[in-house]
């Protein structure tokens, strides 16, 4: 039987699919949900309703590496400070929240939000706390615009989160390849925020529409990115003055440009060394009779 890229990789996705943690993730959710509330009750009058952010709110979340996180859009004139306004939230979780839920083990202050962890029974939980402020009185509403606190740097960072999730929503290819290139990444524990892992998968298909094969799509766009991410300028589209290109360093982006090029030289030798670059959720793999092929592998 001969090898099926396509299948393959469609048997890749299909191994990370969320269905396979059903239980743990139902625990994220109801975490989440009890958190959410906790904050609407201790943050009444300050706030707007929060809203799930992350990757499983924009569905390119893995099973290995996904976030359920949780952005709360503040009120104008609820703080004198966007550092007045964070330090307040880290303090609620740390010093109340962790009276009231037995079940958080750490509070821990981070370059934008508050990252909590929760042990519920041996799993442990991850989430991020994302507080905003809207630029102008009532503008939230109406606009979804945000300050977020830069922890760090002692300043400040437009944003919109609201934004963030519209730009992939309804792109299902887009959404697919971006999973495989998050796979990529945990596998090979390589340094690229997820955030400009979905502007370049959006830039490569802006002019590849036509291309239609998982794999047709995956290659487009390696090549794209092979070929343009040393130059190409990536504005966040919810702030203009965030050059999200600029978060690789140039070694980096040396580092990417060659990295893919192996990649899709070993691949085009050899259609079964994609394994190597893109494998399985070996937890939940499929039937490998589906794809596979009785030829010897020769990485190139």
């Amino acid at each position: 039987m001969s090898f099926n890229i396509n299948e393959y990789l469609k048997n890749v996705l299909e191994s990370y699919k969320m269905k396979h943690v059903e239980t743990l993730m139902n625990n994220y959710i109801k975490k989440r949900d009890d958190v959410k509330e906790c904050i609407e009750q201790k943050f009444s009058g300050l706030i707007y309703n929060p809203i799930n952010s992350g990757s499983y709110a924009k569905s390119t979340e893995i099973n290995i590496k996904f976030d359920l996180d949780l952005c709360v859009p503040v009120k104008k004139n609820s703080y004198n400070t966007i550092k007045e306004m964070y330090d307040s939230f880290y303090d609620y979780f740390y010093y109340e929240y962790r009276k009231l839920d037995k079940e958080l083990i750490e509070v821990r202050k981070q370059k934008t939000s508050i990252g909590l962890q929760f042990q519920i029974g041996r799993d442990k939980i991850d989430m991020d706390i994302v507080p905003g402020r809207e630029l102008n009185v009532d503008s939230y509403p109406e606009n979804n615009d945000l300050n977020i606190c830069d922890s760090k740097n002692n300043s400040c960072i437009q944003t919109n989160i609201q934004e963030h999730i519209n730009l992939i929503k309804g792109k299902n290819s887009e959404r697919e390849i971006i999973r495989l290139l998050k796979i990529w990444k945990y596998k090979e524990q390589f340094d690229i925020k997820s955030f400009l892992i979905e502007l370049l998968v959006i830039k490569a298909f802006e002019n590849n529409q036509d291309v239609t094969g998982i794999w047709e799509q995956l290659k487009m766009t390696l090549e794209f990115i092979k070929d343009n991410i040393k130059t190409i300028k990536l504005v966040d589209p919810a702030n203009s003055g965030n050059i999200v290109s600029k978060t690789l360093t140039d070694y980096e982006k040396i580092n990417l440009e060659d990295k893919f090029n192996r990649i899709l030289n070993s691949i085009n030798a050899y259609e079964e060394n994609i394994k190597i670059f893109f494998p399985e959720n070996s937890n939940y793999k499929i039937k490998e009779n589906s794809y596979s092929s009785l030829k010897t592998n020769i990485y190139g």
